[in-house]
Order: structure tokens, then C-alpha cells, then sequence
């Protein structure tokens, strides 16, 4: 059963109307404008007292490194946030990559790629590519994402095999959005227990990042790649979350083509249950820093 503190969580959701900037085309893209001029590209200051904190040189976008304070870091993790491609980092987002930091030992690379509808993938996708590869010669290389984050960090493991670099040491993927078709008939009917998202408001997004492309293409909904390749996955996902659909699609399709999946699926939990500061989250990124510490 949820805790207290997750059903005071769904609360915030339900009152902050979440859901309700989710229902259409119109509704997102209004909020996307009203959004915009509050959103930042930078962490919070006070992040400095934690962790080591710098901004890469010479990339398109803003990409910034976590480093822990205290000792080397081991590996290197690419997490990219979530937002249905349409929204900045949220504190959650960046509380993540330090907590990462600090309890893994490794330097956490956050891209602050460019957002739809005034960017598509291909203005992320090969800047990611080119650090993804940058990296792979200084030790353990990890992807993490959650909800779109999650597609695109998956998009990039694929790009990234299929252009011949080695496949990422593991992929952690949160609550992930892996086709923004949404054309699954089960979407609508989880769409009822989910208060955050709506099958409207994404397939809007989706055909945002997608730009002059097919949505269904695999750098934009990657369920429809190739998984040959892909190292060692964790997948965590609430059965709250209407992407908890998206989830079960791609263990199913893991499974049948062997990969090493891990997938823990709560019983009524939200969408991007990991990243909330309840005892769930709590949980949830211990069984991260686990399946990372394993490998």
C-alpha cells in the first residue's frame, strides 16, 4: 500500500493541475508559454555545498557535470530529465544527479538540451552522441533518464550502438516514455488512474519533438528500435503511471530478444515515483545505486 506521504504526493499533483495542462494540443502549448520565462539552465546554487559543479565547454547546449567533493569519481552517468520534451529540469531533476554523485561515486552529466516545439530531436540527439563517445575512454559509462528523459537515453544507447561505439555499461530507465505515438488502446484506460499525464497532451508533445519527422521513428519513440546490444537495463515504473504501459511493452519486447532486463513495477505509484522525496523514492534509488553498484 502507498505511503501517507505518496498519497499527499498524488494530492500536490491533483492541485498543482498537472494533468489539466496535458488534456490537448492547446492546453500544452499554453503552458509551455507561460512556463518558459521562469525556467532555467543552471542548477540551484546552493547544490555547490554538496557536490563539485561545472559546465562542459564548447557544446550547443548547456551540459553540466557533478562531481562528489570527497573522492575520484568512478564512471560517468548521462541522466537526461523528463518533460515531455517541453519542459526544463525540475529541483527533483537536479537533487537526482547529486544524490547520484555523492552515493555512486561518479560524475553525472546533465544535458539541458533544447526544447519542442521550438526544437526537435535532431538538435539533441548527436550533441549527446559526441559526449556519449567523449567519454567512453575514462572508464564505466552509464545512461539514465526519466519519462522522456528515459526515451532518450534509450534512443541514444541505440544510436550510439548502431554507430559502432560500445554499448553503455547500463541503462536506468524511470518511469520512461519510449513511444509517443501513445497508439497502444491500453494508454487510455491507464489513462484514468494516472493524475499527472494524459494520451492527448503527449502525443501533442511527441509530434513536437518529433518536428518534420514520423513520430514512430526510433530516435523519437524508441520501443520501435532495435534492443540488440543493449547492456544491462533497470527499469522502475508505478502502476499509477499511464506509462507504466510503455514499461511493459519494452520488458516484454527485452525478453524476447534476451536482454539483461531488471524491472520493478509498484502497485499504485505515480509517475516518476523515484525522483520524489517520499519513502517510495527513497526505495527506488537505493535499487538504482544497487543494480549500479553490481555491475
Amino acid at each position: 500500500m502507498p505511503s501517507l506521504a505518496h498519497r499527499i504526493a498524488v494530492g500536490v499533483v491533483k492541485i498543482s493541475r498537472r494533468k489539466a495542462h496535458m488534456t490537448s494540443q492547446t492546453a500544452l502549448a499554453n503552458q509551455i508559454r507561460k512556463s518558459r520565462p521562469q525556467e532555467k539552465d543552471h542548477p540551484p546554487q546552493g547544490m555547490r555545498r554538496k557536490v563539485k559543479i561545472t559546465r562542459h565547454a564548447d557544446t550547443p547546449f548547456p551540459i553540466w557535470r557533478f562531481e562528489p567533493k570527497d573522492v575520484e569519481a568512478r564512471g560517468h552517468l548521462i541522466f537526461s530529465h523528463g518533460g515531455a520534451y517541453t519542459y526544463q529540469l525540475l529541483g527533483v531533476h537536479w537533487q537526482f544527479a547529486a544524490w547520484a554523485a555523492r552515493e555512486l561515486k561518479i560524475s553525472v552529466h546533465v544535458p539541458v538540451y533544447p526544447l519542442a516545439p521550438e526544437h526537435n530531436w535532431r538538435d539533441t540527439l548527436p550533441a549527446l552522441t559526441e559526449l556519449y563517445a567523449s567519454l567512453l575512454d575514462d572508464g564505466e559509462v552509464y545512461l539514465a533518464g526519466d519519462s522522456a528523459g528515459g526515451g532518450l537515453s534509450l534512443a541514444l544507447a541505440q544510436l550510439a550502438i548502431a554507430g559502432g561505439l560500445r554499448a553503455p555499461d547500463a541503462l536506468v530507465l524511470i518511469s520512461p516514455w519510449l513511444d509517443v505515438t501513445a497508439k497502444d488502446e491500453e494508454m487510455r484506460r491507464a489513462e484514468r488512474r494516472d493524475p499527472m499525464l494524459s494520451v492527448d497532451g503527449l502525443c501533442a508533445a511527441g509530434r513536437m519533438w518529433a518536428g518534420n519527422d514520423d513520430p514512430a521513428r526510433p530516435e523519437v519513440s524508441p520501443l520501435h528500435g532495435s534492443l540488440e546490444g543493449i547492456g544491462r537495463t533497470l527499469v522502475l515504473t508505478g502502476t499509477a503511471d499511464l506509462l507504466n504501459v510503455d514499461a511493459r511493452r519494452f520488458a516484454a519486447k527485452a525478453r524476447e530478444q534476451g536482454l539483461a532486463l531488471t524491472i520493478h513495477e509498484e502497485e499504485g505509484l505515480l509517475h516518476d515515483y523515484p525522483l520524489f522525496p517520499i519513502p517510495e523514492g527513497r526505495n527506488a534509488r537505493q535499487q538504482i545505486a544497487s543494480f549500479l553498484k553490481s555491475n
